[in-house]
């Protein structure tokens, strides 16, 4: 019997058993151009995708920098993106633009 998954707003469909979750926190600066350029790349929209990239690289990026940050938050990040590839590998499933992100 699988484990029962967590309860998470806008959720679309259930959690698989084990599956890695991440989550974008609205007090996060880079959170609303993440999401967008998410929406873009899964609309096939290159285009916007390369704008919103592109805001993100620059002044949001610079103001980012200069907010306190926490070191194991931004490695747990990285993990976690690792974590989910791993994830869509045992799984079967395709996975996008992180290869040089395994460790």
């Amino acid at each position: 019997m699988a484990s029962e998954q967590p309860k998470l707003p806008g959720l679309q469909s259930p959690l698989e058993d084990g599956e890695p979750v991440f989550i974008l926190r609205g007090r996060d600066s880079l959170a609303p151009g993440m999401v967008a350029l998410w929406a873009a790349l899964a609309a096939g929209d290159t285009a916007s995708a390369l704008t919103i990239f592109a805001d993100l690289n620059g002044d949001a990026a610079y103001k980012y920098r200069h907010e306190p940050r926490e070191a194991d938050k931004i490695n747990g990040a990285s993990e976690k993106a690792v974590e989910m590839m791993n994830w869509r590998e045992n799984n079967n499933l395709e996975h996008y633009g992180i290869y040089t992100v395994r460790r």
